[in-house]
């Protein structure tokens, strides 16, 4: 842990903490007590003047914080109260406007809950509905997507349920402005729709949502392929988290070694391992994203990593359960989706990889590893827990190693069928072509004379003699051109 003798804080920072912590409990206080001094320490040590700094220093913050032994999930804590401060003096006018924008280009303050619009009675009803039948993420998602859907209806100060054309144009616009890809954006509209309809089912729409949404509204799905990260990348991961007594990287680490969706990893119980007659070891994955169960076979690498974690964890049950799951926090909690996604992004952040880094990544590194290994299609899709060899295929159609071996072995096979003889061009002899000519002019004539019949024998007999004598003048005359 740190430790440093703490010097008083500035008046700002003061003024913050009493504004911020009104409502708050006393330990959340502290919390940001500590964060603001580790900030204004390094801002001391560094010479550096609150009011010139860039995003740079930001980086340089949390370096900082990692040389003194705070773990990742307290740095990202410090850096994200450091931000709200700095948020407090852009709005009292101590830091321009723009400031933390400046340094923090990625927050999106309207995902902040607090910002999010509030849902009509009948909104939550649908939801609660929905959860009866659906998974919890799943009603998450409908959430989100209402709140963004409302918090531009209130602003028209229409009621909640008086629904037009021009809101679905405005949800529509919001959508592409903020970024949203064409797939998300579809399920997006889907959810909606589906709103939309159990509110006419209910009487409390009175357009027919088929004049609300239409099907034009709807983009085109993108159609992507999985993106492993590079095979060094991917082995350089592995070897940073194989090194580590972190269990949430170690968490991240039996991912990759089992191709676990996140969700997956999070829900494994402690007795999640188990073995057979044989003595042979396995891994129960619980239902996850497609509601099937599934066995995966663990090679003794991963039995001594599972029983690694095990040994590092909390012996607590989540709060307010008897489940006690494998990865957790030192309170037996489940860490969140963001959180190990941002543990990821931690790890990798001073290597170079193409594209976004994303914990999914690591499942389709897996795949594409068994399917150049040799691993059938079919095989693959158990261990993935895919209910259509067609979401299989896609790995298919990206692994480019076995692909340019089968591409390769398909010509050397077909060099080998049809083999095409090189055949050399030989020299056109004028000499002989001139004889030849001459030849069959002779030939033309005879059969002419016998033809038409009635010729004098001598005279025709005179003719083909001077033909040859001048066949022979020819073939003199052109070695004597080709000699010289």
């Amino acid at each position: 842990m740190l430790r440093f003798r703490q010097k008083p804080l500035p008046l700002e920072a003061e003024k913050f903490l009493i504004e911020f912590g009104a409502g708050k409990t006393k330990n959340t206080g502290n919390l940001y007590r500590a964060a603001l001094h580790h900030f204004y320490r390094f801002l001391s040590q560094s010479k550096m003047d609150l009011a010139h700094l860039r995003i740079q220093n930001i980086n340089e913050f949390d370096e900082d914080l990692a040389r003194h032994n705070l773990k990742f999930v307290t740095r990202r804590a410090n850096i994200q109260q450091v931000h709200k401060y700095l948020r407090w003096l852009e709005s009292k006018q101590v830091l321009r406007d723009g400031f933390s924008k400046d340094l923090f280009p990625n927050y999106q303050p309207q995902f902040i809950k607090g910002n999010q619009a509030k849902l009509p009675e009948l909104a939550e009803r649908f939801l609660e509905v929905m959860s009866v039948t659906r998974k919890l993420n799943t009603v998450k998602g409908h959430r989100s997507g209402l709140r963004t859907f409302y918090k531009r209806h209130w602003q028209t100060g229409r009621p909640a349920y008086k629904i037009e054309r021009e809101d679905i144009d405005q949800f529509l616009i919001d959508l592409k402005t903020n970024g949203v890809d064409h797939n998300q954006r579809a399920a997006r509209i889907a959810n909606l729709r589906l709103y939309l309809d159990w509110l006419y089912d209910h009487r409390a729409l009175k357009i027919h949502p088929d004049d609300l949404i239409r099907k034009t509204d709807f983009p085109r799905r993108d159609k992507l392929l999985p993106k492993p990260f590079p095979v060094e990348v991917d082995l350089e991961i592995q070897k940073r988290l194989q090194q580590s007594s972190d269990i949430d990287h170690l968490g991240i680490l039996l991912m990759r070694r089992c191709g676990l969706r996140v969700g997956e990893m999070r829900d494994l119980s402690v007795d999640c391992v188990g073995e057979d007659l044989s003595g042979n070891w396995f891994l129960k994955v619980p239902l996850g994203k497609l509601h099937n169960e599934r066995i995966i076979p663990l090679d003794p690498v991963t039995v001594d990593l599972i029983h690694k974690i095990k040994n590092i964890r909390a012996n607590f049950p989540e709060p307010g359960t008897n489940t006690h799951y494998l990865i957790s926090n030192p309170f037996g909690k489940r860490r969140s989706r963001t959180h190990f996604a941002a543990v990821l992004q931690d790890i990798t952040k001073d290597l170079a990889i193409p594209g976004k880094v994303n914990l999914h990544r690591l499942r389709h590194s897996f795949a594409t590893s068994l399917l150049t290994a040799g691993m059938s299609l079919s095989a693959i899709k158990d261990l993935l827990g895919h209910n259509d060899i067609r979401m299989t295929l896609n790995y298919a159609a990206i692994t480019q190693e076995k692909l340019r071996n089968e591409y390769f072995a398909a010509l050397s096979k077909i060099q080998e069928q049809y083999n095409v003889t090189s055949y050399r061009v030989k020299k056109p002899d004028l000499v002989e072509g001139m004889n030849q000519s001459f030849y069959e002019a002779q030939r033309y004539i005879k059969k002419y004379v016998d033809e038409i019949g009635n010729t004098d024998p001598d005279k025709l007999r005179r003719l083909l003699g001077r033909l040859m004598t001048l066949r022979q003048e020819f073939s003199d005359l052109l070695k004597l051109k080709i000699q010289s």
